[in-house]
């Protein structure tokens, strides 16, 4: 069973001072059959070793991690280090609470009396057996919703370069996708042929995992981007991100995607029906959803098949230019269509919180601010039909 991020800390904060840049990291995990560059995307150090403990112990390999930590001979002078790695064994190693029986309840005892009020056809009565205890999260139309997460599943996809997951994005014209900058400015120097997204990347109702397709970049792919702020990787909750540091970029594909069928899961059967694929339409007035409202995440976190996942907002950062959620992200997730409770895009997926404390959170930026700068610079995207 993974363990919680707090008890990561003790560990990471060990490796930083053990290991005092990438390579000495790289080549440890090297010797060890894992290979750094698949476990984290480029980020600060100290946000790419905490990324590699969280792959670890999503995948269940951190007590290998620790346990050859503790015994490596080149690291047996570190007491730190040794302490961290064996103290997490030992939590790796605690006895979980036994299962409750799987028994069923008594029925429930009703009196005589309170069956006739059920039965009552008062109002007053009726109206008591329901109640609205979320107002923020009203009532949607259930199909519309379903609709629109497989639309924007259809115009989702991975950043590959040379093969490998460098993040995710989301098709927003014919033959332009949206994802970080923090995911493409690494990739500059790269020839456009050793990148490409990859589409329809899915597992079906039957467990089949669907390849989908890829579809390359132009020479000159970048169009347009804005790098993330000093804020998105400080300590400080407080600092500020500011009007020109919104971490996106927007890339040119070598074909138009848009214009392919897609295949969605609400036709039914294998690999369901064929539809129109288009594209998501960035609008400047996209609200904002308020706090406590929920949220959804359609992402391929780690590289994988295509994923969604819930949340609610928590807070918004200083200006109101980040919006902060507790829907689950991994490696990969980095430029993933954020959903409001509708359906909508509402925003950018980006990162999670330097801190990685008990109050950690993801946060995307809203989708209205990077569609008013690509507006503001001269770039007029195609609206969906």
């Amino acid at each position: 069973m993974p363990l919680p991020f707090q008890d990561l800390n003790a560990l990471h904060a060990a490796l930083l001072q053990a290991f005092r840049n990438r390579a000495e990291f790289e080549m440890f995990l090297m010797r060890r059959g894992r290979v750094y560059e698949d476990l984290t995307g480029a980020a600060r150090r100290d946000i790419e070793f905490f990324n590699i403990l969280v792959e670890a112990n999503a995948k269940g390999w951190l007590g290998d991690l620790a346990r050859a930590l503790s015994e490596d001979p080149g690291l047996s002078g570190n007491a730190a280090l040794t302490q961290a790695a064996e103290s997490l064994l030992a939590k790796l190693h605690e006895p979980q609470a036994p299962a409750l029986p799987d028994t069923a309840l008594p029925p429930a005892r009703v009196s005589d009396a309170a069956k006739a009020r059920a039965d009552s056809h008062d109002e007053d009565v009726q109206d008591a057996l329901q109640r609205i205890v979320d107002k923020i999260n009203p009532y949607v139309d259930a199909v519309a919703v379903l609709q629109r997460l497989a639309r924007t599943g259809c115009h989702t996809g991975r950043v590959e370069a040379f093969g490998g997951t460098q993040g995710s994005c989301l098709l927003v014209g014919p033959d332009l996708v949206l994802t970080n900058h923090h995911v493409m400015s690494p990739l500059k120097p790269v020839e456009a042929g050793h990148l490409a997204v990859r589409f329809d990347f899915y597992k079906d109702e039957h467990g089949i995992v669907h390849d989908g397709f890829t579809v390359g970049m132009t020479a000159d792919w970048l169009v347009l981007d804005s790098p993330p702020a000093p804020s998105d990787f400080s300590n400080d909750p407080d600092d500020e991100a500011t009007a020109d540091h919104l971490d996106y970029a927007l890339v040119r594909l070598a074909e138009d995607v848009g214009i392919r069928p897609c295949h969605t899961a609400l036709g039914g059967g294998t690999g369901g029906r064929a539809t129109g694929r288009g594209w998501t339409t960035l609008d400047t007035d996209a609200p904002c959803p308020q706090r406590g409202a929920y949220l959804t995440i359609v992402q391929h976190p780690v590289g994988a098949p295509r994923k969604s996942t819930p949340g609610k907002v928590l807070s918004y950062g200083p200006s109101a230019r980040r919006i902060r959620y507790d829907a689950n992200t991994e490696v990969g997730s980095s430029g993933s269509p954020v959903l409001n409770g509708e359906g909508r895009l509402c925003a950018l997926h980006h990162s999670g919180d330097p801190n990685f404390d008990l109050n950690a959170f993801n946060q995307g930026i809203p989708i209205g601010l990077i569609a008013a700068d690509i507006a503001a610079r001269g770039v007029i995207l195609q609206a969906a039909s």
